[in-house]
């Protein structure tokens, strides 16, 4: 009846879990649905205000950043000083202009301030002439870029060619004069740094990301170099960009987050700032899963005791598969995976391997029985136990026996003598008139397991062959 009974209260046993578990999952359900919604909703409102509130404060911040050399790029444009100079360009020492530029850029603390006449197409910048630019040059694509353009001030991230090529922001004005036409392209650089850790102080603030782009959408700055040139989403550039010069947010499901946009009328770009507020979904979640942690922490416990009886199982299975179930010593298999592993090591030490047998045993066997062959078989076991107990020993098959010695041929040929001696005189054994007959092999570089069994069997062959009870080495 227990027999039968045992599967009934397990069964009933895994019903009654699952109905448990059922009932607590209900019940999170429950207040899950009685919670959530006002829940989220408060939570929601409180993050988009902070962050339609944080994006004002960074939009000031930015502008101010932005605006301020922009007015002073067309200051430079429009001052009668450069013009003149590039009027005059051939007669005029160029020290003068690079004199102008670096008085400016140490006046307002700028990065970079440079001028590009439109007649020589030199280069000049706060330290000296620095080139001459060429529709060749990738670097100077900008500036032709520019003069087709139909705006007379333009933002540009680039490396900086004179300052260590270090990413700068550009804040090009174009130089015209009502009579001579276009003369040239002069504006001042802040290093993308300065405006990475104002906006990088924000983000750690506020937990939230700011970047700002053109008005195609790609990304001219921002925290991480690497994003530098990505294009915003389209779909999210499309619902800023019909909003010129408005504060401008939603609410993006794909990346579970609010968008908040400005548009800088006089850069013509965008200040975006996003926030993710999947955190809302972390902080419910944490809520409802503490209560499973202490289930899962169970699960897993239950878990792993299973996985360990489960191990220790298959080890004894694994051991008893290589154990030889009358002497209690390896067998052939168990020995075979030893020597290999003992050969695999490449040992420097000597070691031999000595095969041995019962001589007559079959005889003895079937006049006295099974039963008492077994035990003498037993006692053999025994004494070579006694005399090497720290070796492997193995029953090969029958009544062959295989071991293991840490010792060169000639010691363990001594060895193997003793227990000889110990099997023929032993009293127990006298009547029985049983002996052993034993091959012997050292093994060698070249050896493998089979070949040293080979040999161990010749060896073998030889002690039986040549009169038993006897030692004989391959």
């Amino acid at each position: 009846m227990e027999d039968v009974k045992a599967p009934e209260m397990k069964g009933l046993g895994s019903r009654t879990g699952f109905l448990i578990a059922l009932v607590i999952l209900s019940g999170f359900a429950a207040i899950f649905l009685m919670n959530i919604t006002s829940f989220l909703r408060t939570i929601n409102e409180d993050i988009l205000n902070i962050s339609k509130l944080t994006s004002i404060g960074i939009f000031s911040e930015i502008n101010n950043e932005l605006t301020k050399p922009s007015i002073v790029s067309l200051t430079m444009a429009n001052d009668s000083f450069v013009r003149d100079w590039l009027i005059n360009e051939q007669s005029r020492d160029p020290q003068d202009i690079i004199t102008y530029l670096n008085g400016l850029r140490q006046k307002y603390n700028y990065d970079s301030s440079f001028l590009i006449s439109s007649r020589s197409l030199r280069y000049f910048h706060y330290n000296g002439i620095f080139k001459t630019v060429s529709t060749e040059n990738a670097h100077d694509v900008w500036y032709f870029d520019l003069l087709k353009k139909d705006r007379l001030i333009d933002l540009d991230v680039d490396h900086d060619e004179v300052d260590k090529n270090i990413l700068t922001l550009f804040v090009n004005c174009k130089i015209v004069d009502q009579v001579e036409g276009l003369l040239g392209i002069t504006g001042v650089g802040i290093r993308i740094n300065t405006l990475q850790k104002l906006l990088e102080g924000f983000e750690q603030s506020f937990a939230l990301e700011a970047y700002l782009i053109d008005d195609k959408g790609v990304v001219q700055v921002h925290t991480d170099v690497a994003r530098f040139g990505e294009s915003l989403e389209a779909n999210v550039f499309e619902l800023l960009k019909p909003e010129k010069g408005l504060q401008v947010y939603f609410r993006n499901i794909q990346e579970d987050e609010y968008v908040i946009g400005h548009f800088i009328e006089e850069l013509d770009w965008y200040l975006i700032v996003r926030k993710d507020i999947s955190n809302l979904q972390r902080d419910f979640r944490y809520r409802t899963y503490t209560l499973f942690a202490i289930f899962t922490a169970v699960t897993i416990l239950v878990l792993l005791i299973v996985i360990r009886l489960v191990r220790r199982f298959q080890s004894r299975m694994i051991r008893l598969s290589q154990i030889d179930h009358l002497t209690g010593l390896l067998n052939r298999r168990g020995f075979d995976i030893r020597l290999k592993a003992l050969i695999d090591q490449k040992p420097k030490a000597p070691f031999s391997v000595y095969l041995y047998d019962i001589d007559h045993f079959k005889a003895v066997n079937d006049r006295l029985g099974h039963l008492q062959g077994d035990q003498i078989l037993i006692r053999i076991v025994k004494i070579f136990g006694n005399r090497f107990s720290d070796s492997v020993t193995a029953r090969w098959g029958g009544d062959e026996f295989v071991g293991l010695l840490m010792m060169d041929r000639e010691e363990a040929i001594q060895a193997l003598e003793s227990v000889r001696f110990a099997i023929e005189s032993d009293p127990l054994l006298k009547e029985y008139a049983v002996s052993v007959s034993i091959g012997v092999v050292e093994y060698t570089e070249i050896d493998t397991e089979e070949s040293m069994m080979r040999k161990a069997d010749k060896a073998l062959y030889a002690a039986k062959t040549g009169g038993r009870n006897r030692i004989c080495a391959s």
